[in-house]
C-alpha cells in the first residue's frame, strides 16, 4: 500500500508543477522526484534475499501443515478399503 501511495503522491507532485514555464524545469523536477524515490538511473531487478527467504519459509510452513493431513487422510482411506464394512 505504501508503494501505491508514494506512486500517487509522485503523480500529484508531477501534475502540480504543470504551471512551470519551461520544459527544462519540468525535466529537472521529474529527475529530482525519481532520485528521491529511488527510481533513478539505477534500477533494481529481482528480489532481495530476505524476500526470497520469507517466501520459502511460507512454503515450508504450509507444507508442514498440509503433508501430515494428506498422509492421515490417505491412511484412513486405505484403512477403510482394507476392512469390509
Amino acid at each position: 500500500m505504501t508503494g501505491k501511495l508514494l506512486h500517487n503522491q509522485v503523480n500529484v507532485e508531477i501534475n502540480s508543477f504543470d504551471e512551470m514555464s519551461t520544459i527544462q524545469e519540468r525535466k529537472q523536477m521529474r529527475s529530482i522526484l525519481k532520485k528521491t524515490l529511488g527510481r533513478g538511473s539505477e534500477s533494481q531487478n529481482g528480489f532481495t534475499l530476505i524476500e526470497l527467504l520469507v517466501v520459502v519459509g511460507i512454503i515450508v510452513a504450509l507444507a508442514a501443515v498440509i503433508v501430515p493431513l494428506v498422509v492421515q487422510f490417505s491412511e484412513r482411506r486405505h484403512g477403510s478399503l482394507d476392512s469390509p464394512s
